[in-house]
């Protein structure tokens, strides 16, 4: 900064033809810049219209060449009395002789541009960057910006006053050659980031298009996360996480929850990946993830377990309202219930079961156990033997049918034949009574 400010006074003398080697005695003191007209040297203690409101301040008026006191178009640097923070301003002046002043240095390390339209590049070279290298500043918004880490400080900080807006913060844009704004990047206020959107309802709020959801771009989401690594391991994966306090005060914090994506298998030039929905969980004297649901690049989910074999393989209980199962055309067992069915008679499987120990067809306990049930399979089953025994109980029905119209004719007949012989019997009875009178004549 000292070598602008040479440089600066050194073409201002160049332009008055002034040697450098030529000494001069005291400048011209004024009371108010707005009324400098001639080229000089000038000097001002808390002068009106000048840099700042109070202070010394020494400077230099360059007039136009058709000045006078009441034509006042000049050029003007004026250079603040603080040792311990030199402060430079200039402006250039309208025919009243008033006009804007800006700030051009402010201490060793800090500089500060004010009142800008364009600007093609600014470079800035600084080596206290703590203390911030570039400031932005006016009655409503400033912006702090430091680069490059020198010893234990590089942040970059950015700042904004809201002022009296209702949001503040910093919007990054992009002009296409056609003038058009977009906003990449808002930052609110409140805390809000929005990308490609300009009134961020969140967090973070992203606008973008559409994801097809049978997209072959190697990359395609709104959203990505990526996990950078040399090589290519089951272990090892990008992954999203969810922060909570530990304690019942709300101190603590934790990460208690993530989803994390690993490769499927570790084989090369292959993007099959796995993801892990997973929890922390106290064991074994430590806090560890649990891996509670996996899914797997073949479409297999596995809960409980991160090696489902199935479409779903739960390593535990599992509590429903409802399961319904697809059955494909052909299975159901109606089956049973056609006329050419073989059905096994009540003596064959008396006879199994006596030998084997479980019902035909039916796995026995050995093989349900070292292969498990499958739900569908065995509810068929199941409703097979049902239907089974179903013939069993309707042709058991049917016998006890005959057997039942067979005891009742015989208990006709019987009846029949009881009333002949009471027919008999009351017949004798009377032939009986008819002898005695015979008898007693």
């Amino acid at each position: 900064m000292k070598k602008v400010l040479l440089i600066t006074i050194v073409t201002v003398f160049g332009m008055l033809n002034i040697s450098l080697a030529q000494e001069w005695d005291d400048p011209v003191t004024t009371s108010d810049w707005d009324q400098l007209w001639k080229s000089s040297f000038v000097q001002g203690n808390s002068a009106l219209n000048g840099p700042e409101s109070s202070g010394w301040f020494w400077g230099i008026n360059l007039n136009h060449s058709s000045n006078s006191s009441s034509y006042r178009y000049n050029g003007q640097i004026a250079i603040k009395n603080d040792h311990d923070a030199p402060t430079m301003y200039f402006r250039s002046t309208n025919q009243n002789g008033s006009g804007v002043w800006s700030k051009v240095v402010n201490s060793y390390s800090n500089s500060y541009v004010g009142n800008l339209t364009t600007i093609n590049s600014l470079r800035i070279n600084g080596n206290n960057l703590h203390n911030k290298n570039l400031t932005f500043l006016n009655n409503s918004a400033s912006a702090l910006v430091g680069w490059n880490r020198s010893g234990s400080h590089g942040e970059t900080s950015f700042i904004s006053n809201r002022g009296s807006g209702s949001l503040g913060g910093f919007d990054f844009r992009d002009i296409d050659n056609s003038g058009i704004e977009k906003v990449l990047l808002k930052l609110t206020g409140n805390g809000n980031i929005g990308i490609n959107n300009n009134s961020p309802s969140a967090k973070l709020d992203i606008v973008d298009d559409f994801t097809l959801l049978n997209s072959n771009s190697t990359i395609d989401a709104n959203l990505v996360i990526r996990g950078v690594s040399s090589n290519r391991s089951i272990n090892e994966g990008a992954s999203i996480g969810f922060v909570l306090p530990a304690n019942t005060n709300g101190t603590n914090y934790w990460q208690q929850g993530r989803i994390i994506v690993t490769p499927d298998n570790a084989n090369n030039a292959n993007a099959a990946g796995r993801m892990f929905l997973q929890t922390r969980s106290f064991g074994g004297g430590s806090w560890n993830w649990v891996s509670n649901m996996v899914l797997r690049s073949n479409g297999n989910v596995g809960i409980g377990t991160t090696n489902p074999d199935s479409k779903l393989t739960v390593n535990g209980a599992v509590h429903s309202q409802e399961v319904l199962v697809d059955v494909d055309a052909g299975t159901g067992p109606d089956y049973v219930f056609e006329e050419d069915y073989n059905l096994i008679s009540l003596e064959e499987t008396k006879a199994y079961i006596e030998t084997n120990k479980h019902l035909p067809e039916v796995p026995s306990d050995k093989v349900m156990e070292s292969e498990g049930l499958e739900l569908r399979n065995m509810s068929l089953l199941l409703l097979k033997k049902i239907e089974e025994m179903t013939l069993h109980q309707i042709e058991l029905m049917e016998t006890v049918k005959n057997q039942n119209e067979k005891l009742t004719a015989q208990n006709s007949n019987m009846i029949e034949q009881n009333a002949k012989i009471e027919n008999q019997n009351t017949k004798i009875e009377l032939l009986q009574k008819e002898i005695e009178a015979l008898k007693n004549k």
